[in-house]
């Protein structure tokens, strides 16, 4: 079962994370939003009957030529995330995925990456729950305890 089974939890860290700006194409509508697709994504840009086409690897949207008020390329950092705990309340040990040190009646609700529940449960009197992994199927799953959400992979 070990084999079939690796779990990577993503236990971030308390510091900020920083990336490097990226050069952009970005797109202004005349309702204010801005659709931004970087460079690293070729994106190609066409224009026919009045509408502008950007196609990219993987999908190709047109925009009517009276909705864009500009289009430019810009220099942009990408979505960053920031004040991530590195505190760790779960841990893999004998194929139990084990919460601990958590406050009594804890709620921990597990979700599938398609947002489904697949769980919702409470800690015990001790602020501790047990989890046989075998239970969850692969997948990427998210999993919320109080105020904290991890992100883990069971393959």
């Amino acid at each position: 079962m070990k084999k079939l089974l690796s779990i990577s939890l993503l236990l971030l860290a308390t510091t900020l994370v920083f990336a490097e700006p990226q050069l952009s194409l970005v797109i202004l509508l005349n309702d204010n939003s801005q659709i931004v697709y970087p460079l690293s994504d070729q994106p190609q840009v066409t224009f026919s009957k009045n509408q502008m086409t950007v196609k990219t690897k993987t999908l190709e949207v047109s925009y009517p030529e009276d909705k864009i008020v500009r289009y430019t390329y810009e220099s942009r950092v990408p979505t960053k995330v920031t004040n991530i705990s590195n505190d760790s309340q779960i841990n893999l040990q004998n194929d139990m995925l084990l919460f601990e040190n958590l406050q009594q009646g804890s709620t921990i609700t597990i979700f599938t990456a398609a947002g489904m529940l697949v769980l919702q449960c409470q800690t015990s009197h001790q602020g501790t729950y047990a989890l046989p992994v075998e239970t969850l199927s692969q997948g990427v799953y998210l999993i919320k305890v109080n105020s904290l959400t991890y992100k883990i992979l069971k393959r």
